[in-house]
């Protein structure tokens, strides 16, 4: 990331599902930001738990280029915990 990034916490649409028959799971956080030039992310939080736990961050700059930006952004984690169900 730039120097002229802030970091922010956000908030998005998010689904999970298993990754075919395995013991896979997708994160996925879909959602629109007001700016052309912020970035939307899903960032791993520093405890570390299983299954880990994420956080919807935006990287904004001092100004916005107006225009909405659809996004939508996933990460693979790995169920080591046997679980069946999957909250979000």
């Amino acid at each position: 990331m730039s120097d002229t990034f802030t970091k922010v916490l956000g908030c998005a649409s998010y689904r999970a599902h298993w990754v075919q028959r395995s013991n896979l799971v997708r994160l996925t956080a879909t959602g629109v930001l007001p700016c052309l030039n912020y970035m939307a992310q899903l960032e791993q939080r520093a405890e570390r738990v299983i299954p880990p736990n994420w956080n919807m961050v935006f990287y904004v700059e001092d100004y916005c280029q107006r225009a909405l930006q659809p996004f939508s952004v996933s990460v693979v984690m790995t169920n080591s915990s046997g679980a069946d169900a999957i909250l979000v």
